[in-house]
């Protein structure tokens, strides 16, 4: 006998499989466009005078103090999240309180687009 609830599942399948490449893929353009690019143009600008010419211009007290500067501080950044992703991870599965799924539906939003391309179902 035929059953129709066959017919409409193949076509729920893919809307479900869809949304999760378009949560990747814009995921992945904002990686491409907040890091890769800017990258990119780094190292087209620094390569104009060589790798010599580029080995010396980070090698100057500016430049140098200019990066050890932005290691400190995505390492500080890097506690912090760590510290506060901890705490929000308790809160969100030990109590339950108006919001709280918005705040986990916003938790990827300041933990960066790499969360979000794990909490797709496969």
């Amino acid at each position: 006998m035929h059953n129709p609830t066959n017919i409409l599942t193949p076509a729920r399948a893919p809307a479900r499989l869809s949304g999760a490449m378009a949560v990747r893929t814009l995921a992945l353009t904002y990686l491409t466009v907040v890091l890769i690019i800017p990258l990119a143009v780094i190292f087209y600008d620094g390569l104009r005078g060589g790798l010599v010419g580029m080995v010396r211009a980070i090698l100057q007290p500016v430049a140098l103090h200019a990066l050890l500067l932005s290691l400190w501080t995505a390492g500080v950044m890097a506690m912090i999240n760590a510290v506060m992703g901890t705490l929000t991870a308790y809160v969100l599965v030990r109590y339950s309180f108006p919001g709280k799924r918005l705040l986990n539906g916003l938790q990827p939003v300041w933990q960066g687009p790499g969360s979000a391309l794990y909490r797709i179902p496969h």
